[in-house]
């Protein structure tokens, strides 16, 4: 199959839409602390994340095999002054989202989609660290993350009182 992964543009706005609706939808069914998912709500979310992107140097990337649609990944560049980090862990890259829709997983279309985040990073001359985050239930997303060279790096403890 071909594939072609290209910077958002607004014709693939429906289709992210969807995908959002779609990783939306699975992290509510892992974790009662996620809303369920919404057009409306999605809408909303694509709107934040297009002007966080504008003003962090991030990118929207989506994926399209044989010019369907199969998903996409977002990053922006994070700052953290905090005085205990090394210099070296200051400025990151955060992966926002990744989503491959259900029909396309297990094809290997997340190491694509990372890749081309890598290849930007590389393009910028960026030096520094990648930073993904995920449901700690969401074992097939661990499991790809751990794949593709990514390693535990804070791990946030929750407890509903």
């Amino acid at each position: 199959m071909n594939y072609k992964i290209t910077e958002y543009k607004e014709e693939y706005k429906s289709d992210l839409i969807r995908a959002l609706v779609e990783l939306q939808t699975h992290e509510h069914n892992l974790s009662n602390t996620r809303k369920s998912a919404s057009t409306m709500l999605c809408e909303e979310y694509l709107l934040e994340l297009i002007e966080k992107i504008k003003i962090t140097q991030g990118k929207i990337f989506c994926l399209l095999q044989d010019e369907a649609f199969t998903g996409f990944i977002s990053y922006y560049i994070e700052q953290d002054n905090t005085i205990f980090e090394e210099e070296n862990s200051k400025s990151y890259a955060y992966i926002s989202d990744i989503c491959v829709l259900k029909k396309f997983q297990n094809n290997g279309i997340a190491g694509n989609l990372l890749n081309k985040v890598y290849e930007d990073l590389r393009s910028k001359r960026f030096k520094g660290r990648i930073r993904i985050n995920t449901l700690a239930n969401n074992i097939a997303a661990v499991r790809t993350y751990e794949k593709y060279g990514f390693k535990p790096y804070e791990i946030i403890y929750e407890k509903e009182i």
